[in-house]
This record gives structure tokens, C-alpha cells and sequence, in this order.
């Protein structure tokens, strides 16, 4: 399957910080549900030599429209061997196999299965990271917002008394509505071929709750986990303001400042340079490592 650019784009120039030529250990295909489903596997990937007992997890969830993607791209990879982070790849069942909330229940019972395996792995179940970008991002949006209850959960995997709850959250372009607070949603989104049409599995406006459910602005709350935002200025697939009112959402509920990095000119997976992976490594050591300083809102150019 060839992986759209996006995700080299991304993960290249977001990551390339920790990159390392090899892993320790590679825990490839492991079955977070224990069907033998490929779409519900995942791979985790440690560092050489870890700089401390327990690592903290970071947990990349592919883009792709929720339509095509796999964890398997390969640039995962760049996130592994540095001796601070464990890397875990996700896959999730997509659209033309199962409709919203299937992949908000993978990606559920993968954090639990990461977290019931924790010791066995070296990993420390209490500081888990998800990031993603596009409808990974979303995802992982959706990870940090819906915490508790069936709908939220799902019945998916054999862990099901396990937390899903992560620490912080890195949305690169994700979305964050697909319709208003009472559930009304743009027109052109009824169209057959439109990625919202096939998660919702059918016209998203005749479904006004299931699209309310699968918008993580909606969801906010005093348990939301702490963001980061990336995102271009221009891009047109999913433009700017998903993050702007997210941001906003979270700051207001919260009382706290959400880092938002806005890259000028940077359309969606493009434009994005060095100094976004120094801003990764900076939330990721102040989140999970508790050192060096938060990082602030900030405007790069394109390319920077």
C-alpha cells in the first residue's frame, strides 16, 4: 500500500530529533485484541539503552481519512532509539471495514494493552503520549478528550478494565468537529466519497448524535489531557480553525495556556522544518520527563 506524503512529511521532519539508527527490541505485529485481525495490531518498538528503569511510551496513530494508512510506512521508525522514549505504532480498523466509533475502540484497547503489558515491556504505564497527524490526529484528540463510559470505551480487546487515559496529546492537523453543537453538519459531507461519509457510514446529516460523538471539541472537560497543536495556515483539507477552537475550548474549561505552533503558509503534511522537531522534543521532555521549559505559543515560517 503506498503511504500518502503526508505521513513522511510529518514524521520526518517532526521526529527526525530522536532518530537513532536501531531499536533494542522490535515487538512487531503484536495483537492488541487477540483476534488476528491485522488492522488491530500493533508494533513497539524500545530503545537501545534506556536512560531509566521505565520508559515513557509515545504512541504514533497513522493518517489517512480514516480510510487508508497503516502503521507499517516504515517513518514511525525515525521516532526510535532515543534512550528517553518507547515507540508504539498503531494500527485501527479502517472505514470500508467498520464504521465510527471502531476506531476510537481500537485505538482504546491498544493504550490498554499497552498499559496491562507495561511491565512486561519496561514501559511506565503512567506516562503514555499519543500523537497523530490528519485523521490521526483526530484520533488522538479523541483519545484525550472521551475518557469513560461505554460509548467512549467500546467492548474491543481483553483488557477492558484497564485505564485509556494518556498524559498529553500532540495533534498535528487533526480535525476536531464534524458538525456544530446542535449536530448539523455541512452539506457537501452527504456526498458518498467524502471521508466523513464513510466513518459515519452513511450522511452524517440524518446521524446528528454519532457526529457529535466523533467531535472531540464537544467533549472537553476538566479531565482533558494537556495538547500541543501543529498546524499550517494553509491548509485546506482541514484548515485551521479545528485548532483554533480547540485551543480555545480547553483554555477556557481549563483556566490553562494549550501550546499552539501555527506554521505560515504550510498547507496539510507540507511546509513543516527543523524547528518543529526541536518543539516535539521540548513538550515531550517537559510532559514525560518533567524538565526543561513548557513550550509557548509561536508562529514559524514555512519551512523553519
Amino acid at each position: 500500500m503506498k503511504i500518502p506524503p503526508v505521513s513522511f512529511v510529518l514524521i520526518f521532519f517532526l521526529f527526525g530529533i530522536l532518530i537513532i539508527p536501531k531499536a533494542s527490541a522490535e515487538h512487531i505485529d503484536l495483537d492488541y485484541v487477540g483476534d488476528g485481525n491485522e488492522r488491530q495490531m500493533l508494533d513497539l518498538l524500545l530503545p537501545d539503552k534506556p536512560s531509566s528503569g521505565k520508559i515513557p511510551l509515545v504512541v504514533w496513530i497513522h493518517g489517512g481519512g480514516w480510510r487508508s494508512g497503516t502503521k507499517a510506512s516504515g517513518y514511525a521508525r525515525r521516532l526510535v532509539g532515543h534512550p528517553d522514549y518507547a515507540v508504539a505504532r498503531i494500527n485501527y480498523r479502517l472505514t470500508k471495514e467498520a464504521v465510527w466509533p471502531a476506531q476510537l475502540h481500537d485505538c482504546k484497547a491498544a493504550i490498554r494493552y499497552l498499559r496491562a503489558n507495561a511491565s512486561k515491556y519496561g514501559i511506565d504505564p503512567d506516562r503514555i503520549a499519543v500523537a497523530g497527524s490528519s485523521a490521526g490526529g483526530h484520533l488522538a484528540s479523541c483519545l484525550g478528550t472521551m475518557m469513560g463510559g461505554k460509548d467512549h470505551e467500546g467492548e474491543v480487546g481483553p483488557h477492558l478494565g484497564v485505564s485509556t487515559r494518556v498524559s498529553c496529546v500532540m495533534n498535528f492537523l487533526g480535525g476536531s468537529y464534524l458538525c456544530d453543537r446542535k449536530g448539523n453538519t455541512d452539506p457537501s459531507l452527504d456526498k458518498p466519497g467524502s471521508a466523513i461519509f464513510q466513518l459515519m457510514g452513511g450522511k452524517p446529516s440524518t446521524m446528528p448524535k454519532k457526529a457529535l460523538s466523533a467531535s472531540p471539541l464537544y467533549h472537553v472537560d476538566e479531565n482533558t489531557a494537556p495538547f500541543l497543536f501543529v498546524h499550517g495556515t494553509s491548509d485546506s483539507v482541514v484548515i485551521i480553525k479545528h485548532a483554533d477552537v480547540l485551543v480555545a475550548t480547553i483554555e477556557r474549561t481549563q483556566g490553562i495556556d494549550v501550546p499552539f505552533v501555527r506554521i505560515n503558509e504550510a498547507e496539510h503534511g507540507r511546509g513543516f522544518g527543523p524547528t518543529v522537531y526541536l518543539i516535539v522534543k521540548q513538550y515531550l521532555d517537559h510532559q514525560l520527563l518533567k524538565k526543561g521549559e513548557p513550550v509557548k505559543d509561536q508562529t514559524l515560517k514555512r519551512d523553519e
